[in-house]
This record gives C-alpha cells, sequence and structure tokens, in this order.
C-alpha cells in the first residue's frame, strides 16, 4: 500500500481475509499492485492494518483515533468502529471537544458530534465554564454583552 508517508507492505492475503472492503478491491484483476491509500492519515491507516492482522493497536490521540473511526465507518468494518467510538467516547474533555467537533462537523460523524455535544450541555462542563469566566471579570461582562447583543 503506498501511504502519505511511504510505502507500507502488506499480505493481500490478510487483507482480503478481512476485510469486505479489500475483498472487493483486490478481486478485480484490474487491480494495481499498490493501492493508493495517500488521501488518509498514515497513524490511522496504519492501525486500521494492524487491526486487520489481529495486532494490539497503538494508543492513538483524539484526532488519529476519529480518522480511524472514519475510515472504519467508511469500510464498514462494525467491530472497529465499535471500539473507536466507545473509546473515543472517553477522550472527550475540555482539551479535545473542540478538535473533534470540528472533525465531526466536516465529516458529518453525526455518533461523535452528538457525544460532543452531549459533553458540552453537560453539568460539569457548564460549572467548569462559569467558573473560568467568573475568575475574569472583564471576560464575564464581555461574554454578558455579547449574550444581550450590546
Amino acid at each position: 500500500l503506498k501511504l502519505a508517508d511511504g510505502e507500507f507492505p502488506v499480505h493481500r492475503l490478510v487483507l482480503h481475509s478481512n476485510s469486505s472492503y479489500f475483498r472487493e478491491i483486490l478481486s478485480d484483476n484490474m487491480a494495481s499492485d499498490v493501492l493508493d491509500m495517500t488521501s488518509y492519515n498514515p497513524t490511522a491507516y496504519k492501525c486500521l492494518l494492524k487491526y486487520f492482522y489481529r495486532l494490539p493497536l497503538d494508543e492513538l490521540n483524539c484526532e488519529d483515533l476519529f480518522d480511524l473511526h472514519s475510515i472504519a465507518c467508511s469500510y464498514k468494518e462494525k467491530e472497529l468502529v465499535d471500539f473507536t467510538f466507545k473509546k473515543l467516547k472517553t477522550m472527550i474533555n475540555q482539551d479535545t471537544v473542540l478538535k473533534l467537533h470540528a472533525k465531526a462537523t466536516s465529516t458529518n460523524a453525526e455518533d461523535v458530534l452528538r457525544e460532543c455535544e452531549l459533553f458540552l450541555s453537560s453539568p460539569e462542563f457548564k460549572n467548569d465554564l462559569i467558573s473560568f469566566v467568573s475568575q475574569d471579570m472583564k471576560n464575564a461582562i464581555a461574554i454578558l454583552r455579547m449574550k444581550s447583543g450590546e
């Protein structure tokens, strides 16, 4: 396979046996010897390949994990979709929610978007936000002005 960061050797038999997506591609007699996967995040794609080889998956940051989730969704790998979604849910916090929300919005990943919005509407997040804003009265007043349209 050709990935964005270089060639990555794989066994056609492993891909054919473990992925309906690759089974379809590799069954085509006109299929190229080297499949171009350069449009995908290479870190996420290598994890997908590890999954097909039944190897332990790397610990990924939230953005790479989201990309792996997206690939798994498009390849209809239900087990991996479920695994990555469960893991993404646990990674949503005040440091990751904006990145994940942006990625989910741009790719129409409604499941992840819903989880981000649940986090943003949670009482604990609202309390943290109120605490943060109230530490600086200028910011608190500016936010109130924005809210009231002044």
